[in-house]
Parts: structure tokens; C-alpha cells; sequence
């Protein structure tokens, strides 16, 4: 009986390229989630308000890299064609990272990215409306310094 059940059972893993096969259940898979990882995790001490996007970013980059999830953000793990085996795990994580990203930005900011479809996508979507460069002040600095005589 219990050698039946194992043959009804389907594997949970699928063949990725040239026959590497990935196990959703594998900590080290990015389609796995553990029990504590839900909607309502809440991943930064400081929720992004703009003007805090770099240390919001990396705060945020490290907590989903240490979740294995960080490539939902970067677009390294697109969106599979609805008829891939990693469909329906995809839209699961990807909807777990949208959720944290909600949960580390002000109201206001999570409004503007409700309709949004991916976690890439309101990534990239922060990242023009709130990174700044430096550049300006870094040549300032340089200038100010390179007068300083001893």
C-alpha cells in the first residue's frame, strides 16, 4: 500500500535547460518558502518614504537574498509560460515578494504600486522614482578637498 502511494505521488521538481532538475522542496530552489515566510512579514526597520530609497534598497536586497528571492526583483527568475511546471510556484513567490515590498513602503508609495503585475516591475518602478545620484555632491566634495592645503 505504501509503495502505491509513493507511485501516485508526483515528483516536486522540474527540468529546467539542459536537464538540471530543481526541486521546489530544496531550501536552496527560490521557489521555496518556509513556513514563517508570509504576506505580512515585514523585512526592513525603515519603510521607504522616498527619501530613504538607498538604505531602504539595500536593506531590502539583503533580506531578499537571504530569502533566495532576490532574483524575483532583479528579473534573473522571469515569469514561465503558463504551461511550465515552475507556473503556478512562480506566481506564488512572486506574489510573497510583492507582499514585503508592500509592507516596506509608506501608504502613500504602496498605492502608486498596486497595479503593478510583478515584483520586478515595482522594484524598477521605485528605483527610478526615489534613486538619486550623488554625482553633484561627490564633485563638490572632490573640489573642496582637492583646495585643502596642509
Amino acid at each position: 500500500m505504501a509503495k502505491e502511494n509513493q507511485a501516485n505521488q508526483a515528483p516536486n521538481h522540474a527540468t529546467i535547460g539542459s536537464g538540471n532538475h530543481i526541486a521546489i522542496n530544496n531550501s536552496d530552489s527560490p521557489f521555496f518558502l518556509l513556513n514563517d515566510d508570509h504576506p505580512s512579514l515585514i523585512l526592513v526597520s525603515h519603510p521607504l518614504s522616498g527619501r530613504n530609497y538607498n538604505t531602504w534598497n539595500r536593506e531590502m536586497s539583503m533580506a531578499l537574498t537571504t530569502k533566495n528571492k532576490h532574483g524575483f526583483v532583479d528579473n534573473s527568475i522571469q515569469c514561465p509560460h503558463l504551461d511550465d511546471l515552475f507556473f503556478g510556484a512562480w506566481l506564488r513567490c512572486n506574489s510573497m515578494v510583492i507582499s514585503w515590498i508592500f509592507n516596506s513602503v509608506d501608504k502613500e508609495i504602496a498605492n502608486s504600486l498596486m497595479y503593478l503585475l510583478t515584483a520586478y516591475e515595482r522594484w524598477i518602478d521605485s528605483r527610478n522614482r526615489f534613486h538619486h545620484s550623488n554625482a553633484q555632491r561627490i564633485f563638490q566634495v572632490k573640489k573642496l578637498l582637492s583646495g585643502l592645503r596642509r
